[in-house]
């Protein structure tokens, strides 16, 4: 599955994945696109990835909200995220910490990305280094980790890209 220069906004979901749920096996790449203002009353705000692989190639995820985990991206054990050349989670205009009233994309716990599964920033593929000139950027989690939140037994990789200005209400700002 393809999208390209599109935007997906102002969806809300009753759990999972208020803009995009991907399930099944097989990717979805998703190249200069906006991904923004969503909800999701439990995990992935903007993107909740169940399986497969998302490939993001520039474009943004951002002003989403999970009640849960994930504001911008929820990666499930089973879901593997490649993001790179100029994608952005978050704001990357942003010049000071996010707040609980002034951020982008927000959560409980792992505001720009909840990863349980595979997560490569500065990869197109497992083993292709492809500069990610974005990053995640401007969250906010209201207990744990306003970046990225990768729990054990995830995979976490990055070759390039930049986590900034990210905050969290009680514990871990970036990674």
């Amino acid at each position: 599955m393809f999208i390209s220069a599109s935007s997906v906004s102002e969806n809300s979901g009753s759990e999972n994945g208020g803009g995009i749920y991907k399930a099944g096996s097989g990717t979805l790449t998703i190249e200069d696109s906006s991904v923004e203002k969503n909800e999701a009353t439990q995990s992935g705000g903007g993107i909740y990835l169940q399986s497969g692989a998302l490939t993001l190639d520039g474009g943004a995820i951002c002003g989403n909200i999970a009640s849960a985990s994930g504001g911008g991206v929820y990666v499930a054990a089973g879901g593997t995220l490649f993001m790179y050349g100029s994608s952005v989670i978050g704001d990357n205009s942003a010049s000071s910490a996010a707040t609980a009233t002034a951020c982008s994309n927000t959560a409980s716990e792992g505001a720009g990305i909840y990863n349980e599964g595979a997560l490569y920033l500065g990869y197109s593929d497992a083993s292709t280094v492809s500069e990610l000139n974005g990053g995640v950027y401007y969250n906010y989690a209201s207990t744990y980790v306003g970046g990225i939140y990768s729990v054990s037994g995830s995979t976490l990789k990055i070759a390039s890209g930049t986590v900034s200005y990210n905050a969290c209400g009680t514990q871990i700002a970036g990674v």
